[in-house]
């Protein structure tokens, strides 16, 4: 029959889930134990290092009791959960410098023997249902509108940077068609991306294109993507939705003209080709480079004129 506390929070027993200091664990590093993982020495992920220092270990590790050490102490192995603890050992060093309290590690005592400890390592690790980046992306959405927090806050949650949760975001607005591509791992993400420019009929087309020429990813994949796009929507859009600016075959072609002018009459034109300069390294709004590139254009053909006169 459960006990009172385990039955007060609908459970049928109860456990026993222990706190550890992290420097006081052992990570195997011998490969001749059946419960070694060459990924235990990998360093430590700057962005799960980041999350640990922000949430702690929500999930407890796995430990087993491998007799004691010099001084009589209970030698604890851990089973699942080495990343956990090397970041936690990491995010100490960093909180006992500031002054602050250092964490442990919550952990369940796994009391089999050790080649059954090995499997339950491999098993915990492997037999997880990993998110697609369409998934991913509608998590990202949800956190975003339901709970409030920032796109910084999010992308921390994901382990990624600002920029790649923005681009997960993107996929969102994609075709039905284009998302069940992304998420059957068929089309790559930095490819779906770039569709999304188009309309959905139009990247069904260019999807259908992708497949029957086998060129789903690599090179030919964007110069079927461009050719789809057209001159304008192939350029780099900003954040706030603006096309980068020209083409550099645009401006190549306005300072071409320019060279048919003389240097006399050039030296007028030294703010509007600073423009230019500016727009070929997408520094302007697309409208801005293109006003930039008009009136270029125009003080060109004044200058002509006047040279003619």
């Amino acid at each position: 029959m459960a006990d009172k506390v385990a039955a007060r929070d609908g459970a049928v027993s109860r456990g026993k889930v222990l706190n550890y200091e992290p420097e006081s664990l052992v990570i195997i590093d011998d490969p001749s134990d059946p419960r070694w993982d060459p990924r235990a020495m990998y360093p430590v992920d700057p962005a799960f290092l980041a999350t640990i220092l922000e949430h702690g270990v929500i999930t407890p590790i796995l430990v087993s009791k491998d007799g004691e050490d010099a001084e009589g102490n209970p030698r604890m192995v851990v089973v699942n959960g080495r990343q956990r603890v090397r970041a936690v050992i990491a995010a100490n060093k960093q909180l006992r410098k500031a002054g602050k309290e250092p964490m442990t590690v919550p952990a369940v005592v796994d009391r089999q023997d050790a080649g059954t400890q090995a499997v339950h390592g491999i098993v915990t690790n492997e037999a997880v249902i990993r998110d697609t980046p369409i998934v991913r992306a509608q998590k990202m959405e949800h956190m975003l509108r339901s709970t409030g927090k920032s796109i910084a806050e999010v992308a921390r949650m994901h382990m990624c940077s600002e920029s790649a949760a923005r681009e997960l975001l993107s996929l969102l607005t994609l075709g039905a068609e284009t998302k069940k591509a992304v998420e059957a791992g068929e089309l790559p993400v930095a490819t779906a991306k770039t569709m999304g420019k188009l309309s959905e009929k139009e990247q069904s087309e260019t999807l259908a294109k992708l497949r029957a020429e086998n060129a789903l990813s690599g090179p030919k994949a964007k110069v079927i993507v461009a050719e789809a796009l057209g001159p304008v929507r192939s350029r780099p859009v900003k954040s706030n939705g603006e096309h980068a600016g020209p083409s550099k075959a645009e401006v190549k072609k306005v300072l071409g003209d320019l060279e048919g002018v003389d240097k006399t009459r050039r030296n007028g034109l030294t703010g509007w080709l600073a423009g230019v300069q500016a727009a070929l390294q997408w520094r302007e709004t697309g409208a801005g480079a293109k006003a930039f590139l008009r009136e270029v254009s125009q003080a060109k053909k004044k200058a002509d004129k006047s040279g003619e006169s």
